[in-house]
């Protein structure tokens, strides 16, 4: 299998022929495939890692980044088609979490096999709107707060108009994906779903990462590590293993 797919929708830098299933990961706001690069090579377990390549952004920084959900879903789905030789699991955090659950959804639309199982992060369930106001209409300043309030530390975006230049135009569209998402009811999916989330995040309270629990008709897991919104930083290891342990878990698991 080759290391990407599609105008590189999706990449996966470290191929594994001998796995037994793919990860695919999703990237957070304004987020590239390179968030997951500490997972490509040491994940291991019969586990091969891919990351979902955006438009906008690293290898595809030229091409305007897409601020519809549903091509954005269009997209993802039809490179996927080229992985349909091994058994799939999803990985999301933040946004990425969404896209991962509603590209699911359309994997089932489309008759295709749903991944083994949906992992998602720091982000409230599809059912629940976001409460506060829209973030994709800020100002750069006030988009660049947001950013680091959820980041827990400064960006340089500040003080660098070629990163606001390059970075922003992806962030905004990311955040008016979420800003403008709205839940359709629909059958729930058929695979299990771990949710994973930050004591500390004050943006996804724990209630919302419980409303997972009513999308899938499977078994549902809440997994809490210290730290706030970008938790998995610290918590990776421990991640790698519940997730690891997950996909080697026996059949009667797979949806």
């Amino acid at each position: 299998m080759p290391a990407a797919t599609d105008v590189e929708w999706l990449i996966c830098p470290s191929p594994d022929e001998g796995a037994s299933v793919r990860l695919i990961c999703f990237p957070h706001a304004g987020g590239g495939a390179s968030f997951y690069s500490g997972w490509f090579q040491s994940f291991g377990n019969g586990v091969e890692v891919w990351s979902a390549c955006l438009p906008g952004r690293e290898k595809r920084i030229a091409e305007a980044p897409m601020d519809s959900l549903p091509a954005l879903i269009e997209g993802l789905a039809d490179a996927l088609q080229g992985l349909s030789d091994k058994p799939i699991a999803f990985f999301g955090h933040s946004l990425g979490s969404l896209i991962a659950f509603e590209l699911t959804r359309e994997l089932r639309r489309r008759g295709m096999r749903e991944p083994q199982h949906l992992f998602v992060s720091s982000f409230r369930a599809p059912h629940i709107p976001r409460l506060s106001g829209h973030f994709h209409t800020m100002s750069d300043d006030e988009l660049i707060l947001r950013l680091e309030q959820l980041n827990g530390a400064r960006s340089g975006l500040r003080e660098s108009e070629e990163l606001r230049s390059l970075l922003l135009p992806a962030l905004r569209a990311d955040f008016k994906l979420s800003d403008t998402y709205r839940h359709v009811t629909d059958r729930v999916i058929g695979c299990p779903i771990t949710a994973f989330g930050g004591t500390e995040d004050a943006a996804v309270p724990l209630d919302q990462l419980r409303g997972w629990r009513e999308h899938t008709s499977s078994y549902f897991q809440l997994r809490l590590f210290a730290g706030g919104h970008f938790y998995l930083r610290s918590a990776e290891p421990e991640m790698k293993e519940i997730i690891g342990r997950e996909l080697m878990a026996s059949d009667d698991h797979y949806c």
